[in-house]
């Protein structure tokens, strides 16, 4: 993949940030964190970390920790070398400021852009470690909004409560319906597809290893084995009991790209979940397993986490995705999910639902604006969360600020349905602050791992705990977002864009988490986007056509939500003929 100035490189490692952009002395550079740096060289010159290749690069000494500035004269072609840990980076571009969209408006200069190997970016809440973004100066009149450490360009997010943005489309573009996209004759249509494990008879062709379809969820009726699980987050090592469910091969109605599974769960002290996943090709070659998330509710005995480093000939595990290796799609896949227990814990957990989402989203999608689907016009009263004012909060959970999208809108969805922690369980939370539900979630959903709170599916299955289920999935348009505002369930959507993609939006290079509240009379999109200074400004208007293009583009996010729901209140039906999604 190629990152334009101002986006994240994300790869193999994906906990570092590579930026580039303009100074004003008309020079280019990237920054990188110093202990991610072993080696640079400029022309075959080796520099040091914090040496300046012809001039000082204003702005990166305002970083909240060491930085390596690499500038490069303007108009000179090098060779630029970075050899890196944790980030597999294997080439640098330099490019010509005015093929970048968002500054045409300077002639000259180089920006500095990163290819790393996995060919894709994905929006994210957080990108460790924390990153610098830098920008042009201040023109006259603008405002930056800053949070420590980080600087974003331009001006400040807009706009406010209630005003609408213009639309925006380009002129002639086809305007389409959901039940007009996805068909299975269009190859250039993203696919979707979600299976789901929620009653009895999901589990007939399963395979049971102890486990057991009993009062609305599967549960372990009889050990199956025993096992000694290392943390590797700092509890002790425990002996667990365990049993499984296998869901057995499970063919896909196309070839796909990406698994994403989720589930609905009750963990108790001392319980826990392990997801694991295999796939198969198209030549009937099985995969490994891999292990998608050892999941618990609380941390008092055991961290959830994701497992880094899956890769391999089929694939790799992006953190709470399984991503098919280039030109190798799944076309069938087994879930296992394991259900283990403290020798001493009177109970095990009790899984209400599991889903696995798999889709195919082509590169060069071009996507239509979709037409109405019935909830022009309505608008459901989501509470406004600011995840601005938490920035500094619980650094042990990640620090808040532009970190803490994700559990800010998992805790506007929880709050939405009336439901939230109960005082006595955030005494460890400063009683000055005014929404401590947002602090609660963030260390819920934290994966010690990534090292973040922007998985998915802790996401979706954080709020169990209050009864409510949830899933991760991806949509194909807005017309089908439209079904779920229409049945009175907001959705929250991820995606990840350049500034000036999306009018008057919070802009966080490693991309964002917004709730799709409900739309305007004329169709434009109304959110809760938490990237905002206050409470007051969250709720924004954006073009539906901008909205739109930038969520569902394969760069963008591809289309990802997740949702909740309290099980009393049903899904909207699938839209007929398409593969059902949801």
């Amino acid at each position: 993949m190629e990152t334009s100035a101002g986006e994240v490189a994300t790869g193999a490692g994906r906990n570092a940030a590579l930026s580039g952009c303009v100074v004003p002395s008309g020079r280019a550079y990237g920054v990188l964190p110093n202990r991610l740096v072993r080696a640079v060289a400029v022309a075959g010159r080796a520099l040091q970390p914090g040496t300046h290749e012809g001039g000082a690069a204003r702005g990166a000494v305002d970083a909240p920790r060491p930085m390596l500035a690499l500038v490069v004269p303007l108009r000179q072609r090098p060779d630029v070398h970075l050899v890196t840990e944790g980030l597999d980076i294997v080439s640098i571009v330099l490019t010509p400021i005015g093929c970048l969209p968002w500054c045409t408006s300077l002639a000259d200069g180089l920006a500095v852009t990163a290819t790393v190997p996995s060919g894709r970016r994905r929006p994210r809440t957080a990108v460790r470690p924390p990153r610098t973004v830098v920008g042009p100066p201040r023109a006259a009149g603008s405002r930056w909004w800053e949070g420590p450490g980080r600087y974003h360009v331009g001006p400040a997010p807009g706009p406010a409560s209630g005003r609408v943005v213009p639309e925006l489309r380009e002129s002639g573009r086809k305007t389409v319906t959901g039940e007009n996209r996805g068909r299975s004759d269009d190859p250039t249509a993203p696919r979707a597809v979600l299976h789901r494990w929620s009653e009895a008879r999901h589990f007939d062709d399963a395979v049971l290893g102890g486990t057991a379809w009993s009062d609305g969820a599967l549960r372990l009726e009889s050990v199956e084995g025993d096992e000694t699980f290392v943390d590797q987050h700092g509890h002790a090592a425990l002996e667990w009991q365990y049993a499984t469910c296998s869901t057995g091969w499970r063919e896909l109605p196309f070839p796909a790209e990406e698994l994403i599974p989720s589930w609905t769960a009750l963990t108790p002290a001392g319980t826990r979940l392990m997801v694991r996943l295999r796939v198969r090709d198209e030549d009937g070659n099985v995969s490994p397993w891999y292990v998608m998330a050892h999941w618990a509710s609380g941390d008092e005995v055991v961290h959830r986490t994701t497992v880094p480093g899956q890769t391999g000939p089929f694939g790799a595990v992006d953190v709470d995705v399984f991503v098919a290796a280039p030109g190798r799609p799944v076309l069938a896949y087994d879930l296992e999910v394991r259900l283990a227990r403290t020798q001493d814990a009177p109970e095990g957990p009790a899984v209400r639902a599991f889903h696995v989402a798999a889709s195919s989203t082509p590169p060069d999608h071009r996507q239509p604006v979709s037409g109405p689907a019935g909830a022009w016009g309505t608008v459901l009263d989501v509470p406004r969360r600011s995840q601005e004012l938490h920035t500094g909060h619980s650094p042990q959970w990640d620090g808040g600020g532009e970190a803490w999208s994700a559990p800010t809108c998992t805790s506007m969805l929880v709050e939405y349905f009336g439901h939230g922690p109960a005082d006595g369980e955030m005494t460890w939370i400063d009683p000055a602050d005014t929404a401590p539900q947002v602090d609660f979630t963030a260390r819920a959903v934290y994966d010690y791992a990534y090292k973040g709170c922007g998985n998915w599916a802790f996401n979706a299955a954080h709020p169990a705990r209050y009864g409510l289920d949830g899933m991760v999935t991806r949509l194909r348009s807005l017309s089908e977002l439209e079904r779920f505002i229409s049945a009175g369930i907001p959705i929250a959507t991820a995606q990840s864009f350049r500034i000036g993609e999306l009018a008057g939006a919070g802009f966080s290079p490693a991309g964002s988490i917004k709730i799709v509240c409900g739309f305007t009379t004329e169709g434009d999109v109304v959110v809760n986007d938490p990237l905002s200074a206050t409470d007051e400004e969250v709720r924004r208007i954006y073009p539906r056509g901008e909205f739109e293009r930038v969520w569902l583009s394969a760069s963008g996010g591809g289309g990802v939500v997740y949702l909740v729901h309290p099980p009393e209140l049903p899904l909207p039906a699938n839209v007929p003929g398409l593969e059902p999604n949801w």
